[in-house]
């Protein structure tokens, strides 16, 4: 196998290990995000942003590689980890594919934790908004209609101008 196909299937598996730990971090994440423990979002929030850098760092590495394989296949682009495969040997599509399906496979599980993360999100944020609303818009008295049956403009009070 060449050199570089090897590399290129190093870069894989890292790739794909990183993505085992944001996996393992979503998880983390969601269990905070239910028992609402903002702190620890923070520092998982920080997290999430080294590993973004790492991803960055081993993205560049694999263009790299795969920039230095075309070179030396003697072909200017591909499209895809599959068009290059079909450059490659039988043992060496069957290594790549082989790394290509597993960091697949742990894409799609860091894509569901993902989602189900940004619902939760999404709740809090709604709840947030609610509450935020229901403190703002307290109304100093209830429904008033005028004789014509339209809802008077009524004074808008924040429960926080009440006197309590």
């Amino acid at each position: 196998m060449r050199e570089l196909v090897s590399t290129l299937i190093l870069t894989l598996e890292k790739e794909e290990q990183i993505y085992k730990d944001v996996l393992e971090l979503a998880k983390e994440k969601k269990s905070v995000l239910v028992d609402g423990k903002m702190k620890e979002l923070e520092a998982i929030t920080k997290k999430e942003q080294n590993y973004v850098v790492s991803l960055i760092k081993v993205e560049e590495a694999r263009e790299k590689t795969v920039q230095a394989l075309l070179k030396e296949l003697n072909v200017s682009s591909v499209e895809s980890i599959a068009e290059l495969m079909g450059l490659l040997s039988d043992e060496e599509k069957l290594a790549v594919g082989s790394a290509k399906r597993s960091l697949q496979h742990v894409l799609k599980f860091v894509d569901i934790e993902n989602q189900f993360n940004q619902k939760l999100i999404q709740q809090s944020l709604d709840l947030l908004e609610l509450n935020l609303e229901i403190f703002t818009d307290y109304s100093k008295s209830g429904t008033n209609y005028q004789g014509s049956g339209v809802d008077q403009d009524k004074e808008k009070k924040s429960i926080f101008d009440v006197k309590v």
